[in-house]
């Protein structure tokens, strides 16, 4: 790994070693299957994209129609 990778890495971790940084972070694996739920019904999709950028978007949208005004200027 470059040197400024490493630095990089370890810049806001106690240790300053990358590769204990990187073996204590491995060590806390989770299995993906202990986070999802076990109701079989219950499915994460892509069907509907719907994120901070998309709510954001509209809020902005919707305060515009009721005149709302962030320091003279319409958001």
């Amino acid at each position: 790994m470059p040197v400024r990778a490493s630095l990089d890495l370890v810049e806001w971790t106690p240790s300053k070693e990358p590769a204990s940084y990187v073996n204590e972070l491995l060590s806390r694996e989770v299995r993906v299957d202990s986070l999802l739920n076990a109701d079989a019904a219950v499915r994460i999709t892509d069907d509907h994209p719907y994120n901070e950028i998309i709510f954001w978007g509209t809020t902005c949208i919707d305060l515009r129609r009721l005149g709302f005004r962030y320091n003279g200027v319409a958001p």
